[in-house]
């Protein structure tokens, strides 16, 4: 299955390559800002798009889609690099880096998660912290992953964005996102990856206590799970990528490195 894959090279000299994976609802091109600021930085970068979503082959078959094929689909993009990539994940993309880590050991020299969910998934107290931080935001991104067609002032405060993102680029980012497999969805509900054992390699948590889907009780759940604290920022959404403040986000990664 064709997969897209875009690719920024490092502008000096080399120094990591990183492997960006996106999380339910989106693609490669929601990691434009980070691979624009780290390829400045002197990393290679590449983002894809797991199977079914924006120019990766197998949309008519999404709904079929399980997060162990999404874990197939970034082995595929990171063979080439040996184990020598760092490989990250937001949100989902973090549940799927995490299954990578712990399931496939050797494919990668770190990883960082974003946003992540945590390892338990999405269990009862997660959603009902959720819906106590915006019912109206959760219930709108549930409605994004499942098809169904929202307008632009409810995409701009959905949990994803948390009405802060301009609603210039609500309306450039409303043309990608799309929805998820439901399959894929059904499995956040459940455990991740119970392999933390196998993970001999650094893992570095950010999060936002502005998340609107999993802010610090989840990434303190994250963090533990392989031995660290989480980083915390204070004002991004979820999609912290995308934010206002992106930037902030990108240099404490660069720390970590």
């Amino acid at each position: 299955m064709k997969l897209e894959i875009i690719n920024k090279k490092n502008i000096g000299t080399k120094k990591e390559t990183l492997v960006f994976v996106h999380g339910v609802c989106h693609g490669a091109w929601a990691w434009k800002n980070f691979m624009d600021y780290f390829s400045t930085k002197g990393y290679d970068c590449y983002a894809m798009s797991l199977r079914g979503h924006c120019n990766s082959e197998g949309r008519e078959k999404l709904d079929s889609f399980l997060m162990d094929d999404y874990v197939q689909d970034v082995l595929r993009v990171l063979a080439p690099f040996q184990g020598d990539a760092i490989v990250f994940g937001h949100s989902m993309g973090g549940g799927i880096v995490q299954k990578l880590i712990g399931e496939y050991p050797g494919h990668a020299k770190a990883a960082v998660l974003l946003a992540s969910v945590p390892p338990c998934g999405q269990d009862e107290q997660v959603v009902n912290d959720m819906i106590a931080r915006s019912s109206k935001g959760a219930f709108d991104l549930a409605k994004l992953a499942s098809g169904e067609k929202l307008t632009l002032e409810e995409i701009a405060n959905c949990s994803l964005f948390g009405g802060r993102i301009p609603m210039k680029q609500v309306e450039e980012y409303c043309t990608y996102l799309q929805p998820e497999s439901a399959k894929a969805l059904e499995e956040l509900y459940h455990p991740i990856s119970e392999c933390y054992d196998n993970v001999n390699i650094p893992v570095s948590v950010i999060g936002s206590s502005n998340d609107w889907i999993f802010a610090d009780r989840e990434q303190q759940l994250v963090a533990a799970a392989y031995g660290t604290k989480p980083i915390m920022l204070k004002n991004l959404c979820h999609d912290m990528m995308l934010d206002p403040e992106w930037e902030k986000a990108a240099a404490v990664i660069l720390e970590c490195f």
